[in-house]
């Protein structure tokens, strides 16, 4: 295990999905409480946040592809 501990993983992996120190504090008591229903929901907001964020930045490259594609000459068209 690259010689980290199970909780050193666990911060490495929090921190790269995003997790801003206020939440991993929350997480790490909630695993001390043992309170393992309490971290699945943790993550599984946390993932919703993620995947809003994504959608989000979805539509914005959908609205910049479009206006793209708006501004390609058309083929077919002459150019004015």
């Amino acid at each position: 295990m690259n010689g980290l501990t199970e909780d050193q993983l666990l911060l490495r992996n929090l921190k790269d999905a995003g997790c801003g120190e206020a939440d991993i504090e929350r997480y790490f008591k909630l695993k001390s409480e043992g309170k393992e229903q309490e971290q699945f929901r943790f993550l599984s907001a946390h993932r919703m946040k993620l995947l809003d964020q994504v959608h989000a930045s979805q539509e914005k490259l959908d609205c910049s592809a479009t206006r793209w594609g708006q501004l390609l000459p058309q083929p077919g068209v002459a150019a004015r």
